[in-house]
């Protein structure tokens, strides 16, 4: 007997392999071009259709599969179906965890006007390393998208306001004075008329410190501090008692109890400009570097890893949809607890009256 026929019957099919070798080039050249279109939040499944059939294709013919045996295609294709139901029980148990809401971060009422030792004072007057290194971790995640990273007035959402941010560098020109009391006013009270907000509820006094320090380190001649400057500092940040001012954390739903909280009526009913609205200087610096200085999207903040050039970007708010715009809880907890997997963090250290001038802000630019 021949071993040809005690062998399976062989399948030349070198043609099949010719075809399947042009499709597979076709379609890389497919993947190249798609990797230079935006298809939005539709790139993932683009991406991976293109994959799946090209894998689909060698599988079945460069592998063989199709020319096997039917019990060696179902034990394949078997351990698709497991995956597909460890994926299915993983989403299951991520989605239908409930939604544990982080503590937001609120000024008690006497901080701003309770105070500090003197002792404390005197030492967080003097620009220590240690409060220099930690005023700029403070700088680069809280200035540095407005006054640039070199202090220069230059940060990418600093262009949309006029005036512009200020420039660390030039000598000339400070509101307020370049001396550390004078500086760490302008830090504490923000700048009336001007998009830089106050930080005398957000930061503790030690971060406003620290800031002004490394705020300081980018001036030509920095002048030293005086002691009437001193002085003036401490009554306009209500530091002359005693005590130390601190910050404590609330609940979401504790802090949204506190409704009676006075805002003004023109916030309130969305009547005052978008540039002098208060809730821009807090858009400015935690939304606008993805978000865009006027609300509009297509910020790049990722990419989707399949391919380098297939980037996750921000929508418009004007196309955002969602039960938010008529509900401020459901806003503050989507912005406290952010949007995993879509590269929206989260942010939780706004006081109440912040959070209302923050929504009340973005209702506005979403209209």
């Amino acid at each position: 007997m021949s071993d040809a026929s005690q062998s399976p019957k062989h399948h030349d099919h070198k043609s099949v392999y010719v075809r399947v070798w042009l499709a597979l080039l076709i379609l890389t050249a497919i993947t190249v071009g798609v990797a230079y279109q935006d298809y939005g939040v539709m790139n993932i499944f683009v991406a991976m259709l293109i994959a799946t059939i090209k894998a689909a294709l060698v599988i079945l013919f460069f592998m063989h599969l199709k020319y096997d045996n039917k019990f060696n295609q179902v034990v394949f294709l078997s351990s698709f179906v497991f995956l597909a139901v460890f994926v299915a029980l993983t989403a299951a148990d991520l989605f239908d965890r409930g939604v544990e809401r982080p503590a937001i971060a609120a000024t008690p009422p006497t901080a701003a006007g309770g105070g500090a030792s003197a002792e404390e004072l005197n030492t967080l007057r003097q620009p220590t390393p240690e409060l220099v290194a930690k005023g700029k971790e403070l700088y680069v995640a809280r200035c540095g998208t407005c006054h640039g990273e070199q202090g220069r007035g230059d940060g990418p959402a600093g262009g949309a306001f006029n005036p512009p941010p200020r420039n660390f560098t030039v000598a000339d020109g400070w509101k307020l004075g370049r001396t550390t009391s004078e500086v760490m006013t302008a830090v504490s009270k923000g700048l009336a008329g001007t998009p830089m907000p106050p930080f005398e509820s957000t930061l503790p006094l030690a971060d406003r410190f620290a800031v002004t320090h490394y705020v300081r380190s980018f001036m030509p001649d920095a002048p030293a501090d005086t002691d009437e400057s001193f002085k003036k500092m401490q009554d306009a940040l209500g530091l002359s008692g005693g005590g130390s001012a601190a910050s404590v954390r609330l609940p979401v739903d504790q802090v949204m109890q506190l409704m009676a909280v006075p805002v003004s009526a023109a916030a309130a009913n969305g009547q005052l400009p978008a540039a002098t609205h208060p809730g821009a200087p807090l858009f400015a610096q935690f939304c606008a570097p993805c978000h865009g200085a006027a609300g509009g999207g297509g910020v790049k903040v990722g990419t989707l890893g399949v391919n380098p050039r297939a980037y996750l970007r921000t929508a418009p708010l004007h196309a955002a949809t969602g039960t938010w715009r008529s509900d401020e809880m459901r806003f503050i907890e989507l912005v406290a607890n952010g949007l995993p997997g879509v590269g929206k963090s989260g942010i939780t250290h706004f006081t109440r009256a912040e959070w209302h001038e923050l929504y009340e802000y973005v209702r506005q630019l979403s209209e």
